[in-house]
């Protein structure tokens, strides 16, 4: 009886240490592979050797239990700076406050549309880490925009004209500022201009009258364009009738007029006289007095 408690005994405890170590195997297996999703890259660190200068791209892959494996985005991501609490990245308001050419304080919103250069994802992660929105792209853009609409007035930067080109200009100066590093800038928008209300009624004042003053010269010269078709008309029919009264002699009406008569067979005409008019007479009243 006792003999087989004590085998007991030693298979319970055999099957224990068998699921231990099944268990471990299954540890350490799971620590052998990674899975990269769409879209993504994986920084390989190892304990060892830290960051390595390659990555995984999508897909499985196998590596060391050592070495762990940090997932960043390459898909095409947007930072908003936006004065509507709840639309950017912060929780806040977070427009962009800027002084014109004249000193005026002008709120902006700001979105750049930016991505991660999959094949120099080791390098950001060893020099800045995730979070390099917020280390690089936030700072650097605010401070590109300033620098640049500081050399506008507060009408170029409220108009639509004035406002795409600036927003060229803010991504050449971002794209120059962040050349060095894995980010590459796609495009920027500039969505948002607040400006006091006494400015902004004022700009819109003025680019209202600049409107009706355009319009104006657009209807001036239209009458003008108009006025010298008419002239223009009048010269050529002067002119035609000029040429008709040079050419219409005598000799001509009469030589007109005796075509004119060649398709009527009721007509006779006889040329009389020095001019040669003829005499006209009716066919029928002849025929009948005959």
């Amino acid at each position: 009886m006792t003999r087989q408690v004590s085998k007991r005994r030693k298979g319970a405890k055999r099957d224990l240490i068998l699921f231990c170590v099944g268990l471990l195997v299954l540890l350490v297996l799971s620590l052998c592979f990674t899975v990269v999703p769409a879209g993504h890259v994986g920084v390989i660190y190892s304990f060892a050797g830290g960051v390595k200068d390659n990555e995984f791209s999508e897909g499985f892959h196998v590596k060391a239990p050592w070495e762990s494996v940090v997932m960043y985005s390459v898909r095409t991501q947007d930072y908003t700076m936006s004065s509507i609490i709840g639309e950017g990245v912060k929780s806040q308001a977070d427009s962009i406050q800027v002084l014109t050419i004249e000193g005026l304080t002008v709120d902006l919103d700001l979105t750049v549309y930016y991505r991660l250069d999959a094949a120099r994802a080791s390098e950001i992660h060893k020099t800045v880490g995730p979070t390099y929105d917020e280390v690089l792209i936030r700072p650097k853009s605010r401070e590109v925009i300033r620098t640049i609409v500081s050399g506008y007035s507060a009408q170029q930067v409220y108009s639509q004209g004035s406002r795409e080109l600036i927003s060229r200009e803010i991504l050449d100066g971002l794209r120059e500022k962040l050349s060095g590093r894995p980010i590459l800038i796609e495009s920027v928008s500039l969505r948002n201009v607040v400006l006091p209300d006494k400015v902004k009624d004022a700009i819109e004042v003025k680019l209202e009258a600049e409107q009706e003053a355009k319009k104006m010269e657009f209807v001036i010269e239209k009458e003008s364009l108009e006025a010298d078709r008419k002239r223009i008309e009048a010269e050529g029919i002067r002119d035609s009738q000029r040429t008709i009264d040079e050419s219409l002699t005598s000799e001509y009406l009469t030589w007109y007029w005796i075509q004119s008569l060649k398709e009527h067979s009721s007509v006779l005409y006889v040329p009389v006289g020095d001019n040669g008019m003829p005499l006209m007479k009716n066919v029928d009243q002849a025929n009948r007095t005959a």
